[in-house]
């Protein structure tokens, strides 16, 4: 019997006498000594990666307002070039980032 020449974590295959070492799926490196997990690629690492109505937080494309909304309650919370933007709804004066208000006539 003959020792398993590959890693403890590699996949051994023999065929036609003829032994072959393979990292197992999700895993790289030398199948002969160590095979070691894939690291997954985060979706992003700045703004500039993601959609211009998200951000990148956390290593991920998504809403700013979702995250921090800074708008007043009545206000409406849109992204514009990774950041959140406040407006007041039609018909509302005010500072949408502190108080939408109607005007009175």
């Amino acid at each position: 019997i003959v020792a398993n020449p590959c890693a403890t974590n590699a996949v051994c295959d023999v065929r036609q006498h003829s032994v072959t070492c393979n990292c197992p799926s999700g895993f790289t490196g030398d199948p002969f000594s160590n095979c070691y997990a894939i690291e997954p690629r985060p979706e992003c690492t700045s703004d500039p990666e993601c959609p211009q109505d998200q951000a990148c937080v956390n290593e991920r494309c998504i809403n700013p307002c979702i995250i921090d909304n800074p708008c007043a309650p009545q206000a409406r919370c849109t992204a514009r070039a990774h950041h959140p933007v406040c407006t007041c709804p039609e018909g509302y004066g005010g500072d949408p980032y502190r108080q939408c208000y109607r005007p009175e006539c």
